[in-house]
């Protein structure tokens, strides 16, 4: 990594319970925790730790992961004769559902909505 390189993440300081100082937390890709006397310390402390692998070897590289393309999700669904019937009953059914909906909390009957 080049020295002018930077990586920002995030750090948890929290108090100790149960005597006077810090610890600072810092997750992926440093699992790692200091303890110190005050907030800025711990910080600091941290620095020098992560400052400490790196100085012996370890890298921080990026890694891609693909994700599918929107087409390929796509098509998911078989295209045959039988989804065909399937995807149709379904829109079938939906439509009776919406037409009970309307009767139920518009009071609209099916010769209403078909003359509007």
């Amino acid at each position: 990594m080049r020295q002018d390189a930077t990586l920002q993440v995030p750090v948890f300081v929290e108090p100790l319970g149960n005597r006077p100082g810090y610890v600072a937390h810092l997750g992926a890709p440093f699992p790692l925790s200091v303890e110190a006397a005050t907030p800025e310390e711990a910080l600091e402390e941290l620095r020098r730790a992560v400052q400490r692998r790196l100085e012996a070897g370890g890298r921080v590289m990026p890694f891609t992961v693909p994700l599918a393309s929107a087409s390929s999700a796509a098509g998911w669904l078989p295209d045959d004769e039988l989804t065909r019937e399937w995807q149709q009953a379904v829109e079938d059914y939906r439509r009776e559902c919406d037409e009970a909906d309307r009767r139920r909390i518009l009071g609209e009957s099916a010769e209403e909505k078909a003359a509007s």
